[in-house]
């Protein structure tokens, strides 16, 4: 127990997304010094953007204590994008695209490509013939030769090759245009050569006005040809044409991309080669979206807009308001947290270079349900259909007792525990409650599981105690606002609530319990309020009693690899780093001379420590491996240490280097 007072004063707290708190204000929240605004640094990626030829798992970083948003969409992320909380894997082509935001603050975006163009197995698309053989027109009874034919095949890694092909159905026993079929792996790919009667004259293949390409309208296409008294045939569906297929009488109306193939026939001669013409029209996009779900108060919303059409797609807010806190993006985005109830009904309007389109839409924002009883919550949470953690329930309650640890029926806990799939962020609206008991939201021993589905808390001002594992192991527990009359946190209160990343420890704060946040896999930052006067302080994330001379808890997100623990620290509390997984390097200056039990316990990748001094008490299990490091260091003194060994089959053992 971290204890400095026997009349504790007013507490506050806020872990992770930190709600506006009057008495706390979040731009003096870390008593390292300075104040003022907080310039936030665009985040960075590792391994950096570019071709891969296999997935890749990427890191994102940024300035201490903020918070990414993040999108592999190609969308712009906002603060209701993804909070990124673990490394990213990318197994296909993506576009990492974060932001950082830091009380209020936000940075640049990053933008970042992973193209990978291997990391799975790709598979042949298709097939095209890319240049037609050098002859393409043969006399009757000659050999077909494919020389100077490239037939390319497209994988699905969006990888192209020239491979070779395999020719059949060319017949030269007769005059006329003949479909040749080019087989590779399955896949097939058709053209056309023409074959005459050398005694014959030719008929003049077609052309067409305007000539094949890209246009932003639809075309109307003619055929010529200067053979007079020849006739045209025509196809529009990619077959070759025939003398039977459709004859050309006028222009053709091409209003989608389109190939047109043509021939010429006249009695007594050859029939033309053939034509082919590629017709890409631009498609405006047609809005396809025809509704939009509901959105709750405070619960952040997110909704992409879809369209059909060619892209790039810009959208736009044409007419209308969106709900109070909402934005578009240009990419379709419609994201916010709403404020307030009501209905907004608006028009989007979707461009690109062919056009436009409009949709006249809405957005109905509903309150928070309120409930006098935890009996008619649980029946109305029982017929709610499952949603996500994004979009939890927002609910009011009004009782006077939360009813016991989640173990017990009729508990709050274990009305939670029994709509797993629901999840729900709760306001706790009522001055009844002075307290959040041990076990509330933890099923306690042995497997200590907590309400995985409790997204947020918000507790009210008459609370004055969080009890021992109240919240452990809420899972998936990211928002909490604890008020200023809280004055103590119990033995791990907020273990194992692995989507908290930001704690801030109020002003009056006097006692926090063993291993409170143990566990908590994503919290990269305890920062202490200015005010905090007698107790407690923080440096660079790390908590500290006021005099920083006793380091209690190091987060377990923050991403160093080494560390130097600061001169003024004169001992290492009871589990201050354990369960560390990132640190490999520590150095422990001369000014320690208590180092308290499991310490270091359970840091998987620590295998290098250095003593600068002579530190007199060194708890037994502080470090992993045992009494090994404490007997090596009583032996050999000051110096770096090394750890061998895996733990298991061999014993972990330390060695003065």
């Amino acid at each position: 127990m971290i204890n400095f007072s026997k009349r504790w004063s007013i507490a506050a707290i806020a872990l992770a997304i930190v709600i506006s708190m009057a008495s706390l204000p979040l731009t003096s929240c870390d008593n390292d010094g300075g104040g003022g605004s907080v310039s936030v640094a665009t985040p960075t990626a590792s391994p950096p953007a570019g071709t891969y030829a296999t997935a890749q798992t990427v890191t994102l970083s940024t300035t201490e204590g903020a918070v990414i948003y993040y999108t592999i969409d190609g969308t712009t992320p906002t603060t209701a994008s993804t909070v990124y909380s673990g490394a990213i894997s990318i197994s296909a082509t993506s576009t990492v695209k974060a932001i950082a935001v830091k009380e209020g603050n936000s940075s640049g975006v990053l933008t970042a490509l992973y193209t990978i163009s291997g990391g799975g197995a790709k598979t042949l698309v298709s097939i095209s013939v890319t240049t037609l053989p050098t002859k393409i027109v043969y006399n009757i009874g000659e050999t077909f030769d494919p020389a100077g034919m490239v037939v390319t095949a497209t994988y699905s890694d969006a990888t192209s090759e020239a491979v070779t092909g395999t020719p059949s159905g060319f017949d030269s026993s007769t005059a006329g245009n003949k479909t040749i079929t080019v087989t590779y792996n399955g896949k097939t790919a058709v053209f056309s050569v023409n074959v005459i009667n050398p005694e014959l004259e030719t008929v003049a293949t077609p052309t067409a006005s305007p000539e094949a390409g890209s246009y932003l309208t639809a075309q109307n296409v003619s055929l010529a040809t200067t053979t007079a008294g020849a006739v045209i045939r025509y196809t529009t569906d990619g077959t070759t044409p025939t003398t039977a297929s459709t004859l050309f009488s006028g222009a053709i109306p091409i209003s989608v991309t389109t190939t047109v193939k043509a021939i010429a026939v006249k009695e007594g001669m050859n029939s033309s080669g053939v034509l082919e013409a590629l017709y890409t029209i631009a498609a405006a996009p047609v809005i396809t979206t025809t509704s939009l779900p509901n959105g709750n108060v405070i619960i952040p919303y997110r909704q992409q807009l879809a369209a059909t059409g060619d892209t790039p797609i810009t959208w736009t807010l044409d007419s209308g308001t969106l709900p109070i806190g909402f934005a578009l993006s240009p990419e379709g985005v419609i994201s916010g947290t709403p404020t307030s109830e009501g209905t907004s009904t608006f028009t989007v309007k979707a461009t690109n270079s062919a056009g436009s389109n409009t949709k006249s839409l809405s957005i109905v924002i509903n309150p928070s349900p309120t409930f006098d009883s935890i009996a008619t919550f649980a029946t109305w949470l029982a017929a709610q259909p499952t949603n996500t953690p994004a979009s939890a329930y927002l609910v009011k309650l009004n009782v006077s007792s939360l009813g016991g640890s989640a173990v017990a029926d009729g508990s709050l806990g274990k009305t939670l525990a029994n709509n797993d799939g629901k999840y729900v962020s709760l306001d706790l609206n009522s001055s009844s409650i002075t307290a959040i008991p041990e076990y509330t939201f933890n099923t306690g021993n042995p497997t200590f599981t907590g309400s995985t589905t409790l997204t947020r808390i918000i507790i009210p001002g008459s609370v004055t105690t969080i009890g021992t594992s109240a919240f452990r192991g809420c899972d998936n527990l990211n928002s909490l606002e604890i008020p200023n009359s809280v004055i103590s946190i119990g033995n791990y209160a907020f273990s194992g609530c692995s989507k908290l990343d930001i704690v801030l420890i109020g002003s009056g704060v006097a006692s926090i319990g063993d291993g409170a946040f143990t566990y908590c896999s994503s919290l990269t930052r305890i920062s202490v309020h200015g005010e905090n006067a007698t107790f407690f302080a923080s440096l660079d994330g790390v908590l500290y009693n006021k005099a920083r001379t006793s380091l209690l808890v190091y987060p377990l997100g923050k991403n160093d690899a080494t560390y130097i623990i600061p001169a003024s620290v004169t001992s290492i509390g009871k589990m201050a780093f354990r369960d560390n997984d990132k640190i490999t390097s520590i150095t422990i200056p001369g000014t320690v001379a208590t180092i308290e039990e499991q310490a270091f316990l359970y840091c998987v990748l620590l295998d290098s420590v250095t003593f600068e001094g002579a530190a007199t008490v060194i708890s037994s299990n502080s470090f992993e491996g045992g009494a090994s490091l404490p007997t090596a260091y009583t032996a050999g003194g000051i110096g770096t240490y090394k750890r061998s060994g895996n733990g298991s089959a061999v014993p972990y053992t330390w060695a003065k280097q």
